[in-house]
């Protein structure tokens, strides 16, 4: 492994800049001259946020996207947006007490939508 240019204090605050949003990776590396051959491949930070992630891949993967043949991306993209409709407004969840995620929202005040990113 090659020694970085950066010490652990400069590489948690660009870890840091990532994170929170403030810039994209492609925007970091041009700023310290990374080249993009040497980008570092960056892996959720959050375990449970990646179990979030996969799940509703594997739930849109189910759902949606195997149910269906598709002759054009605009086709998988309608047939998407009218899925993430339903999913979050029009059906309920029972791990939300058989409410709809708007709904749930609604009622506890934001929690929903800052526990799922």
């Amino acid at each position: 492994m090659r020694k970085s240019k950066f010490n652990e204090s400069q590489r948690q605050a660009i870890l840091d800049s990532y994170f929170k949003g403030n810039k994209t990776v492609e925007a970091l590396c041009e700023e310290h001259q990374i080249s993009p051959e040497n980008q570092p491949k960056i892996a959720c930070p959050v375990p449970k946020v990646g179990r979030i992630i996969e799940r509703l891949n594997g739930t849109v993967r189910k759902e949606c996207l195997n149910l269906n043949w598709f002759h054009s991306l605009d086709e998988v993209n309608d047939l998407l947006g009218h899925w993430y409709k339903s999913y979050y407004f029009d059906r309920p969840h029972s791990s939300l007490k058989y409410k709809t995620p708007v709904a749930f929202e609604s009622l506890n005040q934001h929690l929903y939508f800052t526990m799922v990113p």
